[in-house]
């Protein structure tokens, strides 16, 4: 079944098959057809999070050409075949009604980084540079990308 939109939040391309994810987009869209992909720049919590626990390895999906170079996002996706290619970055904090409320989001969403007692010196940390409520975390970075798909 052919598609006219896609849209993705942030998740599938994150995951590591980048490439394989936009190509299969690509693919299901009619000509003509839109996508747009909204992937991360940055999070709030990744320098935090490096300072309390400085051996942990920083994902993957945090360093790839989806996320730090808009430039190499736009060449990817035209190789891929998409046409009318733009990109916009979107910055924002986010609010957590208290640093343990961040703290427990992270362990659903990113539980192995936290594991072995550093989402604990997370929390820590966090309370005493922001208090225990409420906690903005501040420096997200999104981009979102879009693109045309033209074909023969």
């Amino acid at each position: 079944m052919r598609r006219q939109r896609r849209v993705s939040n942030a998740s599938e391309p994150t995951l590591g098959a980048d490439e394989v994810y936009i190509t299969e987009t690509h693919r299901v869209l009619r000509p003509g057809g839109k996508s747009c992909f909204t992937l991360w720049q940055s999070t709030g919590w990744l320098a935090p999070l490096q300072t309390v626990a400085p051996e942990l390895v920083v994902p993957p999906a945090l360093t790839s050409i989806w996320v730090v170079d808009e430039d190499a996002m736009r060449a990817k996706f035209a190789e891929l075949g998409f046409t009318d290619i733009a990109t916009e970055v979107i910055e924002f904090d986010v609010t957590f009604e208290s640093v343990k409320a961040a703290i427990e989001h992270l362990r659903k969403t990113m539980g192995p980084l936290l594991e072995n007692g550093v989402g604990d010196k997370l929390e820590a940390h966090l309370e005493e540079i922001h208090g225990k409520e409420p906690f903005v975390c501040p420096g997200w970075k999104a981009i979102a990308v879009t693109g045309t798909v033209v074909k023969g």
